[in-house]
C-alpha cells in the first residue's frame, strides 16, 4: 500500500536518483513543500506543492518512479493534497 507523507532529508537521494530536474531540494524539505509517495518502504514518487494560488494547495512538479508509472500513483497526490 502506498503511503503519502512530507518528504525528508533522507529522501532527497532517492528522488534524486530519478528525477532528472531535480526540482526537490533541502529547501522545499524544510518549508514543507515536498511530499513522496512511498511503497515497500522506496519512493515511488513526489510532488511539490505551493499555496501561491489563493492559499490552495497547486501542484507545482510531479515526479514518478519510472517503475511506478502508469498505474494510479499519482492520482494519490490529488486525494492526499484536497485532504490537506
Amino acid at each position: 500500500m502506498i503511503q503519502i507523507r512530507p518528504a525528508t532529508h533522507a529522501d532527497l537521494p532517492a528522488i534524486a536518483a530519478f528525477d532528472p530536474f531535480k526540482a526537490a531540494d533541502a529547501d522545499a524539505v524544510d518549508a514543507m513543500r515536498c511530499h513522496v509517495a512511498v511503497l515497500a518502504d522506496e519512493v515511488a514518487g513526489y510532488v511539490m506543492v505551493h499555496r501561491h494560488f489563493f492559499r490552495r494547495p497547486f501542484v507545482e512538479f510531479l515526479a514518478v518512479h519510472p517503475d511506478h508509472r502508469r498505474r494510479r500513483d499519482p492520482q494519490l497526490f490529488r486525494a492526499h493534497l484536497v485532504a490537506a
